[in-house]
């Protein structure tokens, strides 16, 4: 399948409204998604394997946002930024070796970005 930028943008816009409803209904930024499916995403602690998912889900649609030139780019970031905040305290976490999982697809895309 040949996909076409258009797309491509059809496909992050599809998912940044997901990814921001999600955000909204969640002030505290505490909890993270691990599953996506239906209209109600199940969720784990910071300290679970996939709790840096979403926060790298938000740092990827910010990375298309800025190229795309969307006007609400910065939103992403800030986004992005407020749910890897949450998992500072992963740095010291030893009880699992899904670290990575954790810390590169938040940090390490915010470092990257």
């Amino acid at each position: 399948m040949d996909l076409s930028s258009s797309h491509i943008d059809h496909i992050f816009r599809i998912a940044a409204r997901k990814l921001a409803r999600f955000d909204a209904l969640h002030p505290e930024k505490d909890r993270y998604p691990n599953d996506a499916k239906g209209p109600e995403w199940t969720t784990v602690a910071a300290h679970d394997w996939e709790s840096g998912f979403y926060p790298g889900a938000l740092w990827f649609v910010y990375e298309h946002a800025l190229a795309s030139n969307w006007p609400d780019a910065e939103d992403w970031r800030k986004r992005a930024e407020a749910w890897t905040a949450g998992l500072a305290n992963q740095q010291f976490n030893n009880t699992h070796h899904d670290l990575g999982f954790v810390v590169f697809d938040s940090f390490g895309n915010g470092f990257r970005l």
